[in-house]
C-alpha cells in the first residue's frame, strides 16, 4: 500500500480547471506523489487522453449517481433556496461521495483538492499533517483571528452546520431533531483523511443520507460534513499555519504567505507574497 494520493474530482465542464490546478500541484507546490483524477461518465474514457497518459495520472471512473435523473429529486432541487448556481452548473459536486469508495484504500492517506484551487508553494507541510483515523479539513467561517480580514469579505462568519440545509423545507425539522446542527462543520473544498475512515458502506452511507435529505444547499459539503461530524465523527480542524506560511482558507484571510487560496477574487491582499 502506497502512503497518499492526490486526489481531484471533476466533469467535463471543470477539465481545463483541473490541468491548471494539477500543473501548479507539481511546479508550485513539488508534488511528485500519485494523482489520482475521479471522473463520471462525459469523462469516461479520458484515460485514452495524452496530456493524461503524458503526466500519468490515474483515472478512476464510476458512474453518475442515478438519483440525479430522478424527476422528483431534480424538481426538488431546484425549488431550493439558493444561488441557481448550486444546482445548474454545480451538481456533479455529489460525486466527491466516491472519496470515500473503497478503492482509496490502496493508499493510507488521501488529500483531496477541488480543481480551481490556486496552488502558491509547497504542500507537504499539509500533507505532513496526517493524523490516523482523521478527516482534516477547514471549518466553515472564520476564525476570530482572522476576523479583521474576513468580515468584510466572507459573510460566513458563525456558520453552523444546519446553515447547509434550507431550513425552510419540512425535512430540516426532522434533520433537527435527528442531529445537532449547532455546531461547528468543514468545507469540502480542501480534505486530508486516513483511509481507515473507509468501510464497505462508506459510500452507501453517504448516498443513503442524500436520498434521506435532499435539501443540502452546497450540495455535497452538507452531506459529508454531517456524516463525519455526527455519524462517525472523525473530523479535527487543520492546523492554519506554521512558522512561516499559512496552510489553506477559501479566500485570503490573511495578508500573508499561503499555500493555496481557492477564492483568489480578494488577491488584492496577495502583493508580494507569493510570487
Amino acid at each position: 500500500m502506497k502512503d497518499i494520493c492526490v486526489v481531484f474530482c471533476c466533469n467535463a465542464n471543470y477539465l481545463d480547471k483541473f490541468k491548471s490546478t494539477y500543473h501548479q500541484l507539481i511546479n508550485n507546490g513539488k508534488y511528485n506523489g500519485d494523482v489520482c483524477l475521479i471522473v463520471g461518465d462525459d469523462l469516461k474514457n479520458i484515460g485514452k487522453d495524452d496530456y493524461i497518459i503524458k503526466n500519468n495520472i490515474i483515472i478512476k471512473y464510476f458512474k453518475n449517481l442515478e438519483i440525479l435523473s430522478n424527476t422528483t429529486f431534480l424538481q426538488q432541487q431546484k425549488s431550493l433556496i439558493r444561488p441557481g448556481t448550486h444546482w445548474f452548473l454545480k451538481r456533479f459536486q455529489y460525486h466527491k461521495f466516491y472519496l470515500f469508495d473503497v478503492f482509496f484504500k490502496n493508499w493510507n492517506y488521501i488529500c483531496y483538492i477541488d480543481c480551481g484551487m490556486t496552488i502558491y508553494s509547497d504542500i507537504s507541510p499539509i500533507l505532513n499533517e496526517k493524523l490516523a483515523n482523521k478527516l482534516l479539513a477547514n471549518r466553515d467561517g472564520v476564525d476570530n483571528e482572522n476576523a479583521g480580514w474576513c468580515v468584510p469579505i466572507t459573510p460566513g462568519l458563525g456558520l453552523k452546520l444546519g446553515d447547509q440545509f434550507t431550513k425552510t423545507e419540512p425535512l430540516y425539522k426532522e434533520l433537527e431533531k435527528n442531529y445537532i446542527l449547532n455546531k461547528s462543520y468543514f468545507q469540502t473544498t480542501l480534505m486530508l483523511f486516513d483511509t481507515s475512515i473507509i468501510n464497505n458502506e462508506t459510500f452507501n452511507n453517504l448516498y443513503s443520507l442524500l436520498q434521506k435529505y435532499p435539501i443540502s444547499i452546497t450540495n455535497d459539503q452538507g452531506i459529508i460534513a454531517l456524516y463525519f461530524t455526527q455519524i462517525k465523527p472523525c473530523w479535527e480542524q487543520l492546523r492554519r499555519k506554521n512558522n512561516t506560511i499559512y496552510f489553506y482558507d477559501y479566500v485570503r484571510c490573511i495578508n500573508s504567505k499561503y499555500i493555496m487560496v481557492k477564492n483568489t477574487s480578494n488577491d488584492w491582499l496577495n502583493v508580494g507574497y507569493n510570487e
